[in-house]
């Protein structure tokens, strides 16, 4: 399905099943809705399934870099234009930063739930060796700029930061540098909020560490390690990742928590 948001045609997944509780699937960077598919096929009959291409994601192109603020300011549009109420939030990596500022700064019409997965949001302090590898960077792109060396900048952008970064268009690593550079402790959202946190203990990309983290400023939530998963346990292991959330989202929507 398509939804027009400013100048862009956002592809999201509804299994228009009305009569469930809606559970909205936010995806991580570099990914898009369709990974998600397994879960959807699981859920079909007690759900009412939603799912979104984040700007610049799968099938959501965009001609301009996005901030995590206009991440926030589409989920939000996403969520009223679409009347979405009494829904849980399932976020993956990149998708769980997006939700966890989202529900820090918006009070209106708050979800009932959340599952966040191997989520993104905890800054670490970086190493010195790192830190002097990026000021080296900085001033070598600097210098290519100034100079219009091309071909060297080209080879500069294409050597550096991580796969996620190197496989990104230009419009995207500028986003990737938006995005990332906030630390999301303080925007965490009310602790109250009922949460369960799923996570991959071989996690290379968000560690096991933030889960506790969260965990820790999350007061009704509870941790489900995933022993012999990495940063992706909805794919290593999907049948028991489906059978976890929709076990959470039965309960939670029975009892009002978990």
């Amino acid at each position: 399905m398509i939804l027009k948001y400013q100048d862009i045609d956002i592809n999201y997944y509804d299994n228009e099943n009305n009569n469930k509780d809606p559970v909205i699937f936010l995806h991580g960077w570099g990914s898009s809705l369709e990974t998600f598919k397994y879960t959807f096929k699981m859920l079909n009959d007690t759900s009412h399934v939603y799912a979104v291409d984040f700007p610049g994601f799968g099938e959501s192109k965009i001609n301009r870099a996005f901030s995590l603020d206009d991440y926030v300011k589409f989920l939000i549009y996403f969520i009223t234009e679409l009347n979405i109420k009494n829904y849980t939030i399932v976020a993956h990596s990149f998708g769980g930063r997006v939700a966890i500022k989202y529900l820090g700064k918006h009070q209106i019409n708050k979800p009932q739930g959340l599952i966040l997965v191997d989520s993104a949001g905890i800054k670490h302090i970086t190493p010195l060796k790192v830190r002097i590898k990026i000021l080296n960077y900085k001033i070598k792109k600097a210098y290519y700029k100034t100079f219009k060396k091309e071909a060297k900048l080209s080879q500069l952008y294409s050597k550096s930061g991580s796969e996620d970064y190197q496989n990104s268009s230009v419009i995207m690593k500028d986003t990737m540098r938006n995005v990332i550079k906030e630390d999301l402790r303080k925007n965490f959202p009310n602790k109250k909020i009922d949460a369960l946190i799923i996570w991959g203990k071989e996690d290379k990309t968000t560690p096991y560490k933030d889960a506790k983290i969260m965990h820790k400023y999350l007061e009704k939530s509870a941790i489900i390690p995933f022993n012999d998963s990495g940063h992706f346990p909805y794919l290593d292991d999907a049948k028991k990742f489906s059978i976890i959330v929709k076990g959470y989202l039965k309960q939670i929507t029975k009892e009002g928590n978990f």
